[in-house]
């Protein structure tokens, strides 16, 4: 079994979005690196950031369709744009981010989630991902 990844969040000002880095790389750049067509303008999803670590603590109902939890969404902050996005799921001392892709909140199409080939998950141990949402900069 592979060793789970090493996961930090920064806090971008004044403490309303943040910013995963996953084993010291920004989560975005692993996106765009093999999603050319993600837009440059993705942005950490904005809003009271407690609330969003709430929601990847799984203290909280996801924020979208399909059990799916916004990471990174357009500027204006409307999830019916597009969100880069995961299931967010427990199992035992592990937690993962499974399944990313972009999806929204309308339901357009078929309201199925456009699903990454890479990076499509990645898992994390529960301690040192709760000590990383307890220790953010």
């Amino acid at each position: 079994m592979k060793s789970p990844s090493v996961i930090e969040f920064r806090v971008g000002p004044p403490g309303l979005c943040f910013f995963p880095i996953i084993n010291g790389k920004p989560l975005l750049s692993r996106i765009r690196q093999f999603n050319a067509d993600i837009s440059s303008n993705e942005q950490p999803v904005f809003g009271y950031v407690e609330f969003a670590f709430e929601r990847i603590l799984l203290k909280k109902p996801p924020d979208l369709p399909d059990n799916r939890n916004s990471i990174f969404a357009c500027p204006c902050g409307d999830l019916g744009c597009g969100a880069i996005s995961a299931v967010i799921r427990r199992d035992g001392m592990l937690v993962h981010w499974e399944s990313l892709g972009v999806s929204n909140d309308l339901g357009i199409d078929d309201g199925s989630p456009w699903l990454f080939d890479r990076p499509s998950s990645f898992s994390f141990d529960w301690q040192q991902y709760c000590d990383a949402v307890r220790q953010r900069k």
